[in-house]
């Protein structure tokens, strides 16, 4: 009986995670779709320049790019040593009781 369970489960899975990689693929897809209008008016200085002047028409996501992925970095390197304490406590320092809910 767990034999078939265990096909079952790694099946689901295995469809679970292809369905998952072919919505993203999908996302990406309709992504550069619906940019491509953006990309051939304004092309790739986009990415590169800083000013944002709507009445010329010069639009630039330097900073905001830049910004996202300042604050990204910075939420990482706070993130990432609390949750190696948070595992290494549960895993080595806490009590029984304490590790299960």
């Amino acid at each position: 009986m767990t034999l078939i369970i265990d096909k079952i489960f790694a099946h689901s899975t295995r469809i679970i995670a292809i369905l998952v990689l072919l919505i993203v693929a999908w996302i990406f897809t309709v992504l550069i779709q619906e940019s491509l209008i953006a990309i051939n008016t304004f092309g790739f200085d986009f990415i590169t320049q800083d000013k944002w002047a709507p009445n010329l028409e010069k639009f630039g996501g330097y900073a905001a790019i830049m910004g996202s992925i300042i604050s990204t970095f910075l939420a990482m390197v706070l993130a990432v040593p609390i949750a190696i304490g948070v595992a290494i406590f549960l895993s080595e320092i806490a009590i029984y009781g304490s590790r299960h809910p």
